[in-house]
């Protein structure tokens, strides 16, 4: 089976390399890369892949979605790309979609669409109202919808209209983003039990606005009045210097900065708890890392990874600003330890990428077979 990925994001993530990687044991990618006007000629000359297609968007402009899709559809034909392919797998629904649904009138050729997070904007931008008859297109005549989350699924059928709903549940799936091997090859298994009341909290993000970290500084100031002993870690880059600087405020709150993988795996095992409760939130990666090092995990309720599992199977899920209810899962988590990390551990292999390419090949196979 030959099958092309369109994703307008290709070099912003390595989830999409480390998905074709595994797709590769079950068929054979193409990926096309649009490209905007300040990337083209960068990444023109810097293929990551032999099999990448890059084609330029030109300017932003009004109904640019629908006149670059047209544009990108007559050089797939025009260059016989059309004919050496089975499939179509678009990563976003507007951007990628158009084009996938524009090359499925024009040559048959099947698509599936990816919906996540950031696809469901354009539902909420009444202004644009061209964009959203463009992505309930893209949605009806796709052969499946794939969702990352749970929640990007629920949210979807809240926003679509209600005859709609029925038909697009029935062909959706759920399938996570998987994580770097790396994690999985070095699972930690001897982690211990929190001792008494003390341990030590972990976030790893990038220090800004929405990853809510002063929130979490908060709960650990919190505890640690309580008679705990309690002690914050944050990983990673700095975006916005002032939280950096509310952050310093708070006993306990220890920032380590940007790390490298093998830095943050040491990271990850000298902690107790992972806690990322982000205003808004995609799937998040971060999570499965920590699980693959046996960390509890506690996330935000009703963003990207909560219904991952079901509720205290690995963590817990609370509201982003009730300090309250974060306090309170903390400390279901260290009541309930060595199950939840026990399960974090042996649940963590559902991101494994050669699994979740597995899925993915058998959806390709079942929309080629229609």
């Amino acid at each position: 089976m030959r099958v092309l990925h369109i994703s307008n994001n290709y070099y912003q993530t390595e989830v999409y390399r480390n998905l074709y990687s595994a797709l590769e044991k079950y068929c054979f990618v193409k990926i096309l890369v649009p490209l905007s006007n300040e990337l083209y000629g960068e990444f023109e000359t810097k293929k990551t892949l032999q099999n990448e297609i890059h084609c330029f968007l030109g300017r932003k402009r009004i109904f640019g979605v629908q006149i670059n899709s047209s544009h990108i559809v007559k050089h797939i034909i025009s260059k016989g790309i059309s004919e050496d392919i089975d499939l179509v797998h678009a990563h976003f629904v507007t951007s990628d979609g158009a084009i996938a649904y524009k090359l499925f009138k024009a040559t048959g050729i099947p698509y599936v669409v990816s919906v996540r997070a950031s696809c469901l904007k354009v539902f909420d931008r009444k202004v644009a109202f061209h964009n959203i008859i463009t992505a309930l297109s893209v949605l009806i005549n796709a052969s499946q919808i794939i969702f990352q989350t749970p929640v990007a699924r629920t949210k979807l059928m809240e926003k679509v209209p209600v005859w709609l709903r029925k038909k697009l549940f029935e062909k959706s799936e759920v399938i996570p983003n998987g994580i770097d091997s790396f994690w999985l090859q070095n699972k930690f298994f001897l982690r211990p039990p929190i001792q008494g009341r003390n341990f030590t909290i972990l976030s790893v993000a990038r220090v800004e606005l929405n990853k809510n970290l002063v929130t979490v500084a908060q709960v650990v100031q919190k505890l640690n009045e309580k008679g705990y002993r309690v002690e914050y870690k944050i990983a990673g880059s700095v975006k916005d210097p002032f939280i950096l600087e509310e952050l310093a405020k708070y006993d306990h709150t220890q920032f380590i900065g940007a790390c490298c993988r093998d830095e943050l795996l040491k990271v990850y095992r000298e902690s107790d708890i992972f806690v990322m409760v982000s205003h808004k939130d995609t799937f998040g990666l971060v999570y499965g890392e920590a699980m693959s090092q046996g960390l509890p995990v506690i996330y935000s309720r009703g963003e990207g990874f909560d219904g991952q599992f079901e509720e205290g199977e690995v963590g817990y899920h609370a509201l982003p600003d009730n300090l309250q209810q974060i306090e309170d899962v903390v400390l279901k988590v260290v009541f309930g330890y060595k199950r939840l990390s026990d399960n974090a551990l042996r649940e963590v292999d559902r991101f494994e990428w050669d699994s979740i390419a597995m899925k993915y090949y058998q959806i390709y196979s079942n929309s080629v077979s229609r």
